[in-house]
């Protein structure tokens, strides 16, 4: 009995799955059944010395799963603290169970939209030992499905739902020299009744599979699209403020042009006309008369904005859009950087495009080490450094105008309105990207790899106030807002 109670936890655990292998079992169900109970077998074993022994003998005999629970349960083997829970029985949801009968049964008829959701499933490519693992099918032809439902009226008219599913394999399936990864994600789309939620769909997918002989893979995830969903309560908040500022740059705007720009030009244009100069429009010389005042003397009272009028001029896109487009250069600027900017910024860019279609591509093992094989290719496999040199143009700018600025106060710096004025600088529009991006990324597109709950996990709610104070990148947290910050 000592040398039984010293067994280590591999052996333990290999005893509890060798009881759900020696048994046999009909459906899927039975399985699921039985694999949920399985840790409170091990904790069983590990609390029961009597039940653990009475295993070790039983192994090599066949007995049904059942019997071998209730000769586990047993009051004379078990002790009287260790109790077993009724196990979790995966579910199918009535209205999912109904709504898949019907296409069986449509089928079995030869309906064309049963067919098309069969059709829209994705099947098993070429090139899939070349690490093509990602299987669409047709998003939206699935989506356009619509049941014709002549003779089961119980059932209400569905449509195709669209499901990307996730069934792990193990990398000795798929020899990648480059890579160390135990396992790999084959991608799998399939068309299923929009009544079925993702736990209907994986419930499903997997009583298939558990069908196939010697299959071992099921799935693990899925993630259901829904193209037609409402805007929920953060959406819609964040869509009104948005509105608002557009208001606002559209009020800014029509008062820069009716009061400032218009004005201007007008009188630029009537300056020119009357000191004889050629026009675009006429393409002759219009003389002025020698009594005629000149529009554009000193003496003319120019329209000058008061606080509002400030204020809205700050919105205006017309002022605010040519300064963003001027080449203009002040004195003093280091022009040099421009140049540096737009390398840093193409070759981000080209990392990206590598980055993100290279997992969904058809021949990625055979591309990847004819890439690596290239020395040209070093500037795509190091493209995480480009954001370095970003951090490189920020300090070196930082330290210049730093200096610049102790220079004028003879080396003194108000280090407190330094670092509150790029605060503020910063904060208002990094604040309000992050809004958007968080609120309305799962509205703004659709497709079969779409993100429908958006990139970042639970929206930021518990993490966002680190990006506010800067020290996302110091808080090891998996919720955090990264996608829009670095």
């Amino acid at each position: 009995m000592m040398n039984m109670m010293k067994m280590s936890w591999t052996h333990i655990t290999y005893i509890a799955v060798h009881v759900l292998l020696v048994s046999g079992f009909d459906n899927y169900k039975d399985i699921l059944i039985q694999v949920n109970q399985l840790p409170e077998i091990v904790n069983l074993f590990r609390t029961s010395p009597n039940t653990l022994g009475n295993a070790v003998k039983i192994l090599d005999q066949s007995f049904d799963f059942s019997t071998a629970m209730e000769f586990i349960g047993r009051s004379d083997l078990v002790e009287s603290n260790v109790t077993i829970s009724p196990p979790v029985v995966p579910v199918l949801s009535k209205l999912c169970m109904n709504q898949t009968e019907a296409v069986f049964k449509a089928l079995l008829k030869g309906q064309n939209w049963a067919e098309r959701m069969i059709d829209a499933a994705a099947k098993p490519p070429a090139d899939f030992l070349d690490g093509d693992i990602t299987w669409l099918g047709d998003y939206e032809e699935c989506l356009a499905i619509h049941s014709n439902l002549t003779e089961d009226t119980a059932i209400a008219p569905f449509d195709g739902e669209y499901c990307l599913v996730g069934i792990p394999i193990p990398a000795k399936v798929i020899p990648n020299p480059l890579a160390a990864a135990s396992q790999y994600l084959v991608r799998l789309g399939v068309c299923v009744p929009d009544g079925c939620s993702e736990n209907d769909t994986l419930i499903l997918l997997n009583t298939v599979l558990s069908k196939i002989p010697n299959n071992t893979m099921l799935a693990a995830s899925v993630q259901c699209q829904d193209p037609d969903r409402k805007f929920d309560t953060r959406a819609t908040v964040v869509i009104v403020i948005v509105s608002l500022f557009m208001t606002v740059m559209v009020i800014g705007t029509v008062y820069d042009v009716l009061y400032l720009q218009w004005p201007k030009s007008k009188a630029q244009t009537m300056a020119g006309l009357l000191n004889g100069e050629v026009t675009e429009i006429y393409h002759h010389k219009i003389t002025a008369e020698e009594d005629t005042p000149l529009i554009g003397d000193k003496t003319t009272q120019e329209y000058k904005p008061g606080l509002l009028g400030k204020l809205l001029l700050s919105f205006s896109i017309y002022t605010n859009g040519a300064k963003i487009l001027s080449t203009d250069q002040s004195a003093g600027s280091l022009n040099a950087v421009n140049g540096i900017r737009f390398i840093s910024m193409s070759w981000v860019i080209l990392g990206h495009t590598y980055g993100i279609f290279s997992p969904i591509s058809d021949n990625q093992l055979p591309f990847t080490i004819l890439m690596f094989k290239r020395w040209t290719f070093g500037a795509i496999l190091n493209a995480l450094v480009s954001v370095d040199t970003f951090f490189t143009l920020s300090g070196l700018l930082l330290t210049y105008l730093i200096m610049k600025e102790m220079k004028k106060k003879d080396g003194k710096i108000n280090w407190f309105m330094f670092y509150f004025h790029r605060f503020w600088r910063l904060t208002p529009p990094y604040m309000l990207v992050l809004m958007v991006y968080v609120s309305l990324f799962p509205y703004i597109g659709s497709g079969p790899l779409w993100k429908k709950d958006g990139m970042e996990v639970n929206y930021c709610k518990d993490a966002w106030y680190y990006n506010f104070l800067y020290v996302n990148n110091f808080v090891n947290l998996k919720d955090t807002s990264s996608q829009v910050s670095i």
